[in-house]
Formats: structure tokens, C-alpha cells, sequence
């Protein structure tokens, strides 16, 4: 395993003010800073909620892009929602990104930052392998 860690920068503006990464890979892994659903080019954002998942999702999309991987190489999202009132939206709308690869995912609810307009942020972490293809098992149990 290679001891180099690739960061991968959008061009966003707090990227480096703020100094962080929008995507970091280690190894076999890849993990990412919040992203919300900006259009991070015209800085605009829905009041729609769908669409801010939509629009961080293909953030999220893109900047894998830079290292060979894609949405189905994500095995954990972290889901920060500002009101609960939208978490049926947000994850039926999340849900058709993951048909066949059912990541695990947590959820978090509370203000955001960036002010009122940002509704959701999503960061993910993948695991890419560099040395074969990954395998996927689904096991299924019952509660006790």
C-alpha cells in the first residue's frame, strides 16, 4: 500500500479560506467534507429540498470523479438535515442513488451552516480498492 494521500479541491471559495479538502484518499478509502446541495459554480441553491440532494450528490460525483470513483463506491453516508420535517424527501430522493449498493447511514438533525437556505449536507465515505474488484454480500438477521 502506497503511503500517499491524494486531496482533492473544487474551487471553492472556503476550501481555502477554511483549509480543507473536499475529498481526501488514503489507501483503500476515500472520505469527504460536508457538501451541501450549492451549485458550487453560480454559488445558487434551491428551496427545494430533492434538489439540494440532487445538486450535493452530483458535488459529490464530480469531485470522485478526479480519483477514478463513483457514487456506487460509497459505503457510508452521513445525512445532516436542518428540520425533520424533511427527512422522508431527502431520503427517497437519496435512495435512488444507491439501488444495489445500500451504503449504512446516519442521521443528524440541527442547524447547518451557510444560513437558513441550506436544508441538507451529505458526507460519504467510500472504499475503492486499488488491488481487485469489490464483492458485495447481503446478509440478512432478525432483531432479538
Amino acid at each position: 500500500m502506497s503511503n500517499l494521500i491524494q486531496h482533492v479541491k473544487t474551487g471553492g471559495k472556503f476550501e481555502n479560506i477554511y483549509r480543507y479538502s473536499r475529498l481526501i484518499h488514503i489507501g483503500d478509502w476515500i472520505m469527504s467534507s460536508g457538501t451541501a446541495g450549492r451549485n458550487y459554480v453560480t454559488r445558487e441553491i434551491s428551496p427545494v429540498v430533492a434538489q439540494q440532494v440532487h445538486q450535493a450528490m452530483k458535488n459529490i460525483s464530480s469531485a470522485l470523479k478526479a480519483l477514478n470513483a463513483t457514487v456506487s463506491d460509497i459505503v457510508q453516508i452521513r445525512i445532516f438535515i436542518a428540520t425533520q420535517d424533511d427527512l422522508p424527501e431527502v431520503l427517497e430522493t437519496l435512495a435512488t442513488y444507491f439501488e444495489g449498493t445500500d451504503p449504512v447511514h446516519a442521521i443528524h438533525c440541527g442547524p447547518l451552516p451557510g444560513g437558513a437556505e441550506v436544508k441538507i449536507e451529505l458526507e460519504v465515505t467510500c472504499y475503492k480498492p486499488t488491488s481487485s474488484e469489490v464483492k458485495r454480500e447481503w446478509l440478512v438477521t432478525q432483531p432479538e
